[in-house]
C-alpha cells in the first residue's frame, strides 16, 4: 500500500483515497528504517515515475498554490500539476532584486503557469522575523531565513483563499541539493543522514503555514520516492558540479529550456535575498 504524505500541525497525515489517517511524527525514522532495507538499484526513468506519481495523487480537487523559486525542483513540481489541472497559483517572494523572483517568473511565463509575485522591502523584514519568531518560538539564523520567504509566500496563498500548497522540501536532502554533498566521500549515507533528519525542517515549515490555515504537499517526501531516489547511483544525484542531477535529465525529458534546467540555486534564504537583511539585522544588534 502506498501512501503520499501531507503534513499538518507538527503531525504526519498520510493521504489515501482522499482520506486521512493520524500517523505520529516519531514513528519517522522507524518507517525509514524499514524503507531503507527494502532499496533496490533504480533509473532515472523508474524515479521520474515515482515523481509524477507522487505529485498526481497529491493534487486536490480543489484551487491549490505551488511555492515557486524558479529552481530545478519546484519548478519540476509546477510543470508536473500543469500536466493534471490549470487550477491553480504559484507563489513567490524575495527582496528586489531576488535572483529566485526573476527565475520563477521565466518558468511560469516559459510554461503559461499563473504566478503571483511580492516584492518585500528591506523595512519589512524585521516585522517578518518578528512574525516568523512568534510562531517557531527559538529558530536558529537558517530557519529565520527560510521561515521569511515560507510566511511571506504563505500570505500570498493564504489571501487567494487556498489551503494546500506545494513545497519542494525533501528534494535537496534525497539528491544531493546541499554543500556537505560536495564534501563527503559517501553521497548515499549523507542522503541517508539528511532525510532521516529532515523532520525538523518539516516541522518549521508546517507551523508556518499552519499558523495562516494552511495545509503543505510534501511529493519528494512520499515513500515511494524516498526509496526509488536511495536506489539512484550517486552519480545521478551529484555529476561535476551539477546537484540534484536527476532532476536535470527529467528537465530535459520534458524539454525544459536549459536556463531552467541547468540554473544554479541558492538556498532559499539566499535567492530571495533575505540572508543580507536578516546579517545586517544581526550585525546592529551585536
Amino acid at each position: 500500500m502506498n501512501f503520499i504524505f501531507l503534513f499538518n500541525k507538527n503531525n504526519f497525515f498520510k493521504l489515501l483515497s482522499k482520506s486521512l489517517f493520524f500517523m505520529d511524527v516519531e514513528n519517522w525514522e522507524e518507517k525509514l528504517a524499514v524503507l531503507r532495507s527494502g532499496v533496490v538499484p533504480a533509473s532515472k526513468d523508474d524515479f521520474k515515475n515515482a515523481l509524477i506519481s507522487a505529485v498526481a495523487k497529491l493534487v486536490p480537487d480543489e484551487r491549490f498554490g505551488v511555492l515557486l523559486s524558479g529552481g530545478i525542483d519546484s519548478s519540476l513540481i509546477a510543470f508536473l500539476c500543469k500536466q493534471r489541472t490549470d487550477n491553480f497559483v504559484c507563489y513567490s517572494v524575495g527582496l528586489e532584486g531576488s535572483p529566485d523572483l526573476a527565475a520563477a517568473e521565466f518558468v511560469a511565463d516559459h510554461f503559461s503557469l499563473k504566478l503571483k509575485t511580492r516584492v518585500i522591502s528591506s523595512d519589512e523584514v524585521p516585522s517578518l522575523i518578528k512574525d516568523v519568531v512568534s510562531v517557531l518560538r527559538s529558530p536558529d539564523v537558517v530557519d529565520l531565513g527560510v521561515g521569511c520567504v515560507c510566511l511571506a509566500a504563505g500570505r500570498l496563498a493564504e489571501a487567494d483563499g487556498v489551503r494546500f500548497v506545494f513545497s519542494g522540501l525533501g528534494s535537496d536532502e534525497l539528491l544531493a541539493g546541499y554543500s556537505s554533498f560536495l564534501k563527503t566521500d559517501d553521497v548515499q549515507q549523507e542522503a541517508w543522514r539528511r532525510i532521516f533528519g529532515v523532520v525538523k525542517d518539516v516541522k518549521r515549515d508546517v507551523a508556518l503555514a499552519g499558523a495562516l490555515g494552511l495545509d503543505v504537499l510534501f511529493p519528494f517526501l512520499d515513500f515511494d520516492v524516498i526509496k526509488t531516489a536511495m536506489g539512484l547511483p550517486p552519480d545521478l544525484k551529484l555529476k561535476a558540479e551539477h546537484k540534484k542531477f536527476v532532476l536535470r535529465l527529467i528537465a530535459e525529458d520534458f524539454s525544459f529550456p536549459e536556463e531552467i534546467v541547468w540554473r544554479r540555486k541558492k538556498a532559499a534564504q539566499y535567492g530571495s535575498g533575505f540572508d543580507r537583511i536578516i546579517s545586517g539585522l544581526a550585525k546592529q544588534n551585536g
